[in-house]
């Protein structure tokens, strides 16, 4: 952004939450020094849950039920069968 504009600060895909205003200006540093820099709130995001893509079928157990963006699960063979968990 550009001196006396604004811009907006907002949450990365995957997470929600509300976008803040910041804006370029001024700002007194102390000492005699002036400075341009953005300012403002910085948004509080949280991880949106994962609600698709689970593995379906009783050939697999897995422990993805509640994980949110940012998270992971493992995969396995439910027993008896056998493979390697990913």
């Amino acid at each position: 952004t550009t001196f006396s504009s604004s811009c907006f600060a907002m949450c990365e895909q995957g997470y929600s939450g509300t976008a803040e205003s910041w804006s370029c200006g001024l700002n007194w540093t102390g000492d005699s020094l002036w400075t341009v820099s953005l300012e403002g709130l910085t948004p509080e995001c949280a991880a949106e849950p994962c609600l698709y893509n689970f593995p379906v079928g009783t050939q697999y157990a897995h422990d993805c039920d509640g994980i949110a963006t940012g998270m992971a699960c493992e995969v396995r063979c439910a027993l008896p069968l056998v493979g390697t968990p990913e």
